[in-house]
């Protein structure tokens, strides 16, 4: 509709129905303001068409703002590839992708003004706050981080399922009790961006698996392979926040070495590099490459502190105690190409 006056003359559009402006569905009816891309069009439409499936059966959920906005932006969220099919559920690649949509910024705005939502803020999001776009980021983010997840795919996926049997709102209160969701929320937020690698990012908790060096030979040569000592971590350059053994307690200082290089990209020319990083590329206000820190911290109620500047040595300060994880620096959406690893160890 460009004209909402001419569409209610003309009987198509209902006296009693909530103003709004951009979409409004009512059973399995909906009605569109025109939109300014031709893609956000397409994405309002597939918006209000999946509330017509979510709201014409009982289910208990219509007071579930989030998922209920989340689960429709995240289906609208579309692409048509170049043989013609249409692929839903798409994170953004890129800002141009998809004109008009603006989710990511909105987050990315929002954590540089210190105001990440965590985990319970998003859940407990008023319909109210849905007449501005950033409850429809958030709730949309939310649903994109369960969907990406490699543990939480499969349960979100069948509480979703569950629409029709009125079992959605228990499924995704049970999901969302996980006691390291909120935590691994919270680093989602952190780092999100546009062509975000959710696989190669995720997250394995603390006291699931080890980051131990094995017995198997390592990929790379270490510039100190014969000297690196036993029990030291190995850090993938193809790969987001890695845990590592090491429990850091407050106050009390650590030393970490690394050793070995590793290369950032193929293309145009391969760049080899150092747990000290490479200047020419910057990312996070820190040389591509570096070695960086970030704690979760054992007390669930406290914010993760500020990422750790390592580099190919350091002596960090922890500002609370808690289980040290280490990335090798890179953009979230160019990691696919790293190749090589490094080996951290604590020294005296």
């Amino acid at each position: 509709m460009r004209s909402q006056p001419l569409f209610r003359e003309a009987g198509l559009l209902p006296e009693d129905l909530a103003q709004f402006d951009h979409g409004r569905n009512r059973g399995y009816e909906f009605w569109l303001n025109e939109q300014p891309t031709p893609y956000y069009r397409a994405h309002l439409l597939l918006h209000e068409f999946t509330h017509c499936y979510t709201t014409v059966v009982r289910h208990g959920l219509l007071q579930t703002g989030w998922y209920m906005e989340g689960i429709a932006e995240l289906f609208a969220t579309h692409n048509l590839d170049n043989d013609g099919h249409f692929q839903f559920a798409c994170l953004p690649q890129q800002r141009t992708q998809f004109p008009g949509l603006g989710r990511i910024r909105l987050i990315e705005e929002a954590r540089q003004d210190g105001n990440l939502l965590s985990l319970t803020e998003v859940q407990q999001q008023p319909y109210e706050r849905f007449l501005k776009p950033e409850a429809y980021a958030w709730s949309w983010a939310l649903c994109q981080f369960l969907m990406g997840h490699p543990r939480y795919r499969a349960p979100f996926l069948e509480a979703s399922q569950s629409v029709t049997t009125a079992a959605t709102d228990a499924k995704l209160r049970q999901l969302l009790s996980q006691p390291t969701l909120a935590r691994e929320w919270e680093w989602f937020t952190r780092d999100l961006c546009h062509g975000y690698d959710q696989m190669l990012a995720t997250i394995t908790p603390p006291g699931q698996l080890s980051n131990t060096v094995s017995a198997s030979p390592t990929k790379v040569k270490s510039t100190q392979d014969a000297k690196t000592p036993a029990g030291s971590v190995i850090i993938r350059a193809k790969g987001g926040w890695q845990l590592t053994p090491l429990d850091l307690t407050a106050q009390h200082p650590l030393t970490l070495e690394a050793f070995g290089r590793f290369q950032l990209q193929t293309e145009p020319q391969p760049w080899v590099c150092t747990a000290a990083g490479v200047s020419i590329k910057y990312h996070i206000g820190l040389p591509l490459g570096r070695l960086v820190g970030r704690i979760w911290p054992d007390d669930p109620q406290v914010p993760t502190p500020p990422d750790l500047d390592l580099g190919s040595r350091a002596t960090v300060v922890p500002p609370v105690s808690g289980r040290l994880y280490l990335r090798l620096n890179d953009a979230w959406n160019e990691l696919a190409d790293n190749r090589g690893e490094v080996r951290v160890c604590p020294t005296e």
